[in-house]
């Protein structure tokens, strides 16, 4: 009886114990903030990027409120979820799919303005004359829907993650955790300041063309995202490829749906470019 006592004691020191050392818990918590960050800063740095080259730097207070809103809601989101409902995973990947879809959508379609205004002959007098006239209240209150949609996508997916990653700490360790998360806050602050810096002073035509591509390549990787999302969820069938393809910091994965998504929005932005050459040619 001792024996079995002894055992079952045991049994639940070991179901109890920590899986990951302080050193794990640190690198989990920085890498996770760092993967789940990133997307959102790069972003909410285009488009607060785009905004003081053009001097419109009264519209900042949009892109600001959309980011700072989605940080409270998706705290706020994951608090409600702990006291009063449950949302399951399916739930989850829902929510997550359809942000991160609306994102793309959105990212593709600045992406293509921007490169419009690349191309354009005379891209410096238009700015003068128009972009003031564009970026009406409609279009600002269209950047604070995309930095809140961009930034509250990740703010709950790391939230989850933070959550499963203390279930595998002791209380003495959430210190490691909290060290990870604020050492990844520092290293995205100064990527932050150097990436603006840069974008800064580079010349607006080549700041145009490199955020344009930035941008639609952050909506291929948010598609692709987007859809797995979406079949983890059963919201949409999954159809595999005769091979496996996993890469999953572009997004790609082994379904057709997925990597039909993905090429949807190459292909749009190609035949855009197509067009745009054609039409300079006729000009």
């Amino acid at each position: 009886m001792e024996v079995t006592v002894g055992q079952l004691n045991n049994a639940e020191g070991l179901l109890t114990e920590t899986t990951l050392s302080n050193e794990a818990l640190f690198t989990a918590s920085l890498v996770i903030l760092l993967r789940e960050g990133l997307e959102a800063l790069l972003v909410v740095l285009a488009l607060i990027t785009v905004l003081v080259r053009t001097k419109r730097h009264d519209a900042l207070k949009y892109v600001h409120f959309g980011w700072l809103s989605a940080l409270l809601a998706g705290f706020a989101t994951w608090a409600l979820a702990q006291s009063m409902i449950s949302i399951s995973g399916a739930s989850r990947e829902v929510m997550e799919g359809i942000a991160a879809m609306l994102a793309a959508l959105m990212l593709f379609y600045v992406g293509i303005w921007m490169h419009s205004k690349t191309n354009a002959e005379h891209w410096q007098a238009y700015i003068q004359k128009h972009i003031n006239t564009q970026l009406e209240a409609g279009t600002l209150w269209g950047l604070a829907v995309l930095s809140f949609i961009a930034v509250y996508r990740e703010v709950f997916e790391t939230v989850l993650f933070y959550q499963s990653l203390l279930t595998q700490a002791s209380t003495t360790q959430y210190s490691f955790v909290i060290g990870g998360l604020l050492f990844g806050i520092a290293v995205l602050s100064i990527i932050a300041w150097g990436m603006f810096k840069y974008s800064v002073k580079l010349p607006i035509a080549r700041f145009f063309s490199t955020t344009t591509y930035l941008l639609l390549a952050l909506s291929f990787i948010l598609m692709g995202k987007a859809v797995s999302a979406l079949q983890e969820a059963a919201v949409i069938g999954i159809s595999p490829l005769p091979i496996t393809v996993e890469v999953d910091w572009i997004g790609v994965g082994s379904t057709w749906e997925g990597i039909m998504a993905q090429l949807t929005i190459l292909v749009l932005f190609i035949a855009y470019m197509d067009r745009s050459r054609r039409k300079q040619i006729m000009i």
